[in-house]
């Protein structure tokens, strides 16, 4: 992803960037300030340098390097359509410097044909609700506060959709709960933060099985952050329009959300918040039943079980293992689950794969995880669309195809409800449709059998919430 960023000039001359960006396949866009290449005799000045892969690969005007974050709205959008994904949810804005700018890069140019749900990250709340106050400043609504511009975005479009030919307009006209939380298809719907960490740093109530290298024998892992900036955050959105999500693995730290979120219930009362445990990789029964009181949401990364699985059975001991990803469980306490990738954490935002492994449990030796929690194709189905429009509270407008709603749907080579289960994951996209139009279509010289979604390697653990509303017509579409 891109990176807006000042350098200083004393940090060039010295031979240091005040914002070093990583090698890897992202572009990193430097812009901002002057940029002394020391390329000639006299000083050279350019107004932007991009990294990518290590290398310096453009110094020149910003606007070539605008057309760089062009291409990463763009790009993603086109991966995720090919992937089948009408709807994408990004839960990490702010981890990257560039991001603000070029989410208001993709709104202010349309960049694009899918809608993008954002959250952004705990330690950027501030800088996100001022960037959005700023859109609905920019696009008609008068002098916002930071606290409107993150929660009563309506405004923009209402704006918006007041200019002739305006597609926001246009857009807004078919859905039919007026729903007015995106302009240009982007949304800010909620916070995200971080409760522990990844499988051996997943945070538990008891000891791991095996400790990970160089850990005490009583390792549980530890606590990300104090209680008390949870609540804060709870107390002041809890009643709102504005999701908190969490990323969590271990049962301690959904032991913390949950006495978070029952304090906020005992303060303010029961409210349709939808709070997001996201992974929720380890929760103990007891858990389940709280969660289902105070209406939590729980998004699985199912892939994970393919690089993780085998890991878990170690670090975590079998018991846990088994009752890991409890996504049965949840069926039973009446709990609506989703289930979501990592993309770009995860090299591809695949969504059948996620179906595949829900259904499955098969980590990467073959070994089943969690046999009691495997579900059903159709349940698995609901998973990516129904229910993940649900957690994002998108439910009247998506996740079924029903008279009245947004024709979201993909295209199939088959039936995933017929044939192997096993081979779900090898079931190509041929189309994506976003309102009727066509967003992405499979070339039809392309092997369905090597094709996206096609017998992928599997992923890391996800904050994507990827779904599509299925239909199904032969291969010979």
């Amino acid at each position: 992803m891109a990176r807006f960023a000042s350098l200083a000039l004393a940090g060039l001359l010295a031979g240091v960037t005040a914002a070093p960006a990583a090698a890897t396949a992202t572009a990193t866009v430097y812009s901002g300030g002057d940029i002394l290449t020391m390329s000639g005799p006299d000083p050279v000045l350019a107004e932007a340098l991009v990294e990518r892969g290590g290398r310096i690969t453009y110094v020149a005007p910003l606007a070539g390097a605008l057309r760089t974050a062009d291409a990463v709205a763009t790009g993603a959008t086109a991966l995720w359509a090919s992937y089948g994904q009408t709807t994408a949810q990004e839960c990490g804005v702010g981890l990257g410097s560039d991001d603000i700018a070029l989410v208001r890069n993709a709104i202010d140019k349309r960049l694009l044909t899918l809608d993008l749900y954002i959250c952004a990250k705990d330690s950027h709340v501030d800088a996100m609700a001022a960037a959005a106050a700023q859109v609905l400043n920019d696009y008609g609504r008068l002098n916002p506060s930071a606290d409107a511009g993150f929660q009563r975005q309506e405004g923009i479009v209402s704006a918006a959709a007041a200019r002739p030919g305006d597609t926001t307009g246009r857009l807004l006209a078919l859905r039919p709960d007026l729903d007015r939380r995106y302009v240009n298809r982007v949304r800010l719907g909620g916070i995200k933060f971080w409760l522990d960490g990844s499988l051996p740093t997943a945070w538990m109530s008891q000891p791991y099985a095996v400790p990970p290298p160089g850990a005490e024998p009583r390792y549980r892992a530890y606590q990300q952050i104090p209680d008390a900036v949870l609540e804060t955050t709870f107390d002041k959105y809890w009643t709102g329009n504005v999701q908190i999500n969490m990323h969590m693995n271990g049962d301690a730290a959904a032991e913390q959300a949950l006495r978070a979120i029952e304090k906020m219930v005992a303060r303010h009362g029961m409210a349709d918040h939808r709070p997001v445990f996201v992974h929720a990789s380890y929760v103990r029964p007891d858990q389940i039943r709280r969660m289902k009181a105070v209406g939590a949401v729980p998004t699985f990364l199912t892939s994970g079980i393919i690089p993780g699985g085998d890991a878990v059975v170690k670090l975590w001991g079998p018991e846990r293992a088994a009752a890991s990803l409890a996504a049965v469980s949840m069926l039973k306490a009446g709990i609506p689950f989703s289930f979501s990738h990592d993309a770009p954490v995860s090299p591809q935002p695949w969504v059948l794969a996620l179906v595949d492994a829900g259904v499955n449990g098969h980590s990467a030796s073959g070994q089943v995880i969690g046999p009691d929690q495997r579900v059903t194709p159709y349940q698995a189905l609901r998973a990516v669309t129904a229910n993940a429009a649900w957690q994002i509270k998108e439910e009247k407008t998506k996740g079924t195809l029903e008279v009245g709603k947004l024709a979201d749907l993909v295209i199939l080579e088959r039936n995933p409800l017929k044939g192997d289960p096993a081979t779900i994951k090898d079931i190509a996209v041929l189309e994506t449709i976003k309102e009727g139009r066509t967003i992405f279509r499979r070339d039809p010289s392309t092997s369905a059998s090597t094709g996206l979604g096609a017998s992928l390697p599997c992923c890391m653990p996800t904050t994507m919430a990827p779904w599509l509303p299925l239909a199904i017509r032969p291969a010979t579409r």
